[in-house]
């Protein structure tokens, strides 16, 4: 019998196991079975979330009294706002109006309530998604923040919209690679992307794609998207908007050259 086998086909089965082996750690961490994470918000005061809702809701309360009212009141002064965040605000002083979008709702006119979404939490960085609960309004503020000195701050806002939008406007953006055959507490019904965030592998979202999916291959071939397509490790770069529960994928390209008919 040879003691010699083809090591090209042990990689794909190398490569399943460990992404699979990255999920199944950082599931693990995060649910507060494993020593590295203990504490993930120990040192910072407050969460991420409401320290964005209460600066995210004096504004709003602000600007229904006027457009110029957050800055009369000082808003910018809050120690939540980073100083170049609050550098980038204070140009727009004086030049708000009913009939602009707002730099920091992200909307034109006043949102008759906040929601937001979390896109990503990590120890000293994180990111919060925050959207109008009316009807029409579909822009969404793209709230960026660190950790300093013991305090979240808002370093910065970028406005999105929620709805279909040229590439750049996508609240989800992201390379990795894909996977279906994922451990609990993920679903292994959805497709997911494992990505990298702010330095670290391990990051998995759910994909939910439907007749407007598109698909593009290597070579620049597009089509709607067929999941059969789709194969476990391949990398692909998703983009989509945010939901509460994963990404409504809108166009994925795939890095591999595989044959797309219409």
């Amino acid at each position: 019998m040879s003691r010699y086998f083809d090591r090209s086909k042990l990689l794909p089965v190398l490569l399943v196991a460990g992404v699979l082996l990255i999920i199944g750690l950082i599931v693990w961490l995060t649910s507060g079975g494993g020593s590295l994470i203990k504490e993930p918000w120990k040192g910072v005061a407050g969460d991420p979330i409401n320290v964005t809702l209460d600066f995210y809701e004096d504004w709003l309360g602000a600007r229904t009294v006027g457009p110029n009212e957050p800055f009369v009141l000082g808003l910018l002064d809050y120690e939540q706002v980073g100083p170049e965040l609050k550098e980038k605000l204070k140009a727009q002083e004086g030049q708000l109006s009913d009939e602009t979008t707002d730099p920091v709702l992200c909307q034109v006119g006043i949102p008759e309530g906040l929601r937001t979404i979390p896109v990503y939490q990590q120890e000293e960085v994180a990111q919060i998604l925050v959207m109008s609960t009316t009807d029409g309004q579909t822009g969404q503020a793209i709230v960026d923040m660190v950790a300093k000195d013991g305090l979240w701050q808002i370093t910065d806002i970028t406005c999105g919209n929620a709805e279909s939008g040229p590439q750049g406007e996508f609240s989800f953006d992201k390379s990795g690679f894909l996977l279906k055959q994922v451990p609990a507490p993920l679903d292994s019904n959805y497709w997911h992307l494992v990505y990298e965030e702010a330095g670290v592998l391990g990051h998995a979202v759910p994909l939910f794609m439907d007749a407007d999916t598109v698909c593009v291959n290597a070579e620049g071939d597009t089509a709607a998207c067929d999941e059969s397509l789709l194969k476990e490790t391949m990398p692909a770069r998703v983009q989509g908007q945010m939901s509460e529960t994963g990404v409504d994928v809108k166009r994925i390209e795939l890095v591999n050259s595989v044959s797309i008919s219409d």
